[in-house]
């Protein structure tokens, strides 16, 4: 099997570590980084991922109360809906409405933004999200969107990364809960 070989920039403090680790190792340099990427990889299980999947990163089951706001025509008001978030990316959600709401919100179907509203586990302040709907899906029961964050306040951000920087280090890719805020002392 022949190999290709690539080039690729790595900061000069890195590259002074894997010299040394693969001098203690008695390995070559190129072997070292080769044996660390093939171990990211498969540790991130970046090799399963579907080439014909479409998003850009991958979506975690979740269960999180939320509500919607969507706005209305007249100016200045809008309309409030409890949901479900069931699954979250960094780059948006797919959350689950009651299919007797189906004729009171509109967003779903003049594909209009909307905002998020929900408490991450372990901290008390909420996320707000502005997102953009995507696919609408119904059946006998309810009635599932997906959407794609298009607008957020630095705060919702950070507690959105700091949420999945818990899952990637906890290992826990399962299903996940959270739910209301806990005490001011606990987050």
């Amino acid at each position: 099997m022949s190999k290709s070989l690539k080039e690729i920039l790595i900061d000069h403090e890195i590259y002074e570590q894997i010299k040394i680790i693969a001098s203690r190792s008695n390995m070559r340099k190129e072997k070292l980084i080769e044996q660390i990427l093939t171990g990211y990889i498969h540790n991130k299980e970046l090799d399963k991922i579907d080439k014909y999947e479409k998003r850009r990163f991958k979506r975690r089951q979740v269960v999180i109360p939320a509500i919607v706001y969507e706005k209305t025509e007249a100016p200045a008001t809008g309309r409030y809906f409890s949901t479900t978030i069931f699954d979250i990316s960094p780059s948006g959600i797919s959350m689950v409405f009651p299919l007797d709401r189906e004729d009171k919100i509109h967003f779903t179907k003049d594909h209009s933004n909307y905002e998020l509203m929900f408490y991450l586990r372990d901290c008390e302040v909420i996320s707000c999200f502005k997102c953009k709907p995507g696919y609408v899906v119904k059946n006998d029961y309810n009635i599932r969107v997906g959407g794609s964050f298009v607008e957020t306040d630095y705060s919702s951000h950070e507690q959105l990364s700091r949420f999945f920087m818990k899952i990637e280090s906890s290992g826990d890719h399962t299903l996940l809960t959270a739910a209301f805020p806990p005490a001011a002392d606990e987050c």
